[in-house]
């Protein structure tokens, strides 16, 4: 089999794996994790039954692969935005805005997702991506402690990316399951913003 016939594969099974994956997405979304079934994702994506367990040995497996799909571009950006602005309290407003903006445009997942009902494999897998955004957000803070760059030269970093996060967290439940009661993006932005972001930096004065 030729280099080029074995790419020409590997994409093909690529864009099987993404199909199947937003089809799960969109059952998920629909009808919960609960009532989630292979054979409701199968039809969803138009295979059978037998070409999904090709690619997916389980429920828990397709969910976590759909997850990951779905979240995939905010991880990229978020990997992104902290390695190009380093220590600049900016960076901390445009990740709660850009953690906001993608899960506004998710509200169905969204709800999945804070519904209390996943297995304990995904919840793990959701925890652990809250903690790589901490880690991000605790090094942001920290680099500018070392630079001096803070109001308190004592702060905590880590204790700070956590306030911050569990502020994000609250608003991202909020924003899920009462969105006609949510404040706009740019207002809930801006009062990170001036309650946490501004206090926090010299940058600010």
């Amino acid at each position: 089999m030729s280099q080029l016939t074995v790419r020409k594969r590997h994409l093909g099974e690529a864009l099987m794996r993404e199909a199947i994956c937003d089809a799960a997405v969109a059952v998920l979304s629909e009808v919960g994790f609960a009532a989630l079934t292979m054979d409701r994702v199968a039809e969803a994506a138009e295979v059978s039954k037998g070409t999904l367990y090709n690619y997916f040995t389980d429920k828990d497996a397709l969910v976590l692969a759909a997850i990951e799909v779905s979240f995939e571009p905010l991880h990229r950006h978020l990997a992104q935005l902290f390695a190009d602005r380093g220590y600049c309290p900016a960076s901390l407003v445009e990740a709660a805005r850009a953690i906001l903006e993608h899960v506004d445009e998710r509200q169905g997942l969204g709800r999945v997702l804070t519904g209390g009902d996943l297995s304990v494999a995904i919840e793990q897998r959701l925890r652990h991506q809250r903690h790589e955004v901490l880690a991000h957000m605790a090094r942001v803070i920290e680099l500018a402690r070392q630079r001096g760059l803070l109001r308190s030269p004592h702060a905590d970093p880590q204790a700070m990316a956590r306030l911050l996060v569990l502020l994000i967290q609250g608003m991202v439940r909020e924003r899920i399951l009462h969105p006609q009661d949510s404040p706009a993006l740019a207002d809930e932005v801006g009062f990170l913003t001036d309650y946490l972001v501004k206090p926090w930096f010299l940058e600010y004065e």
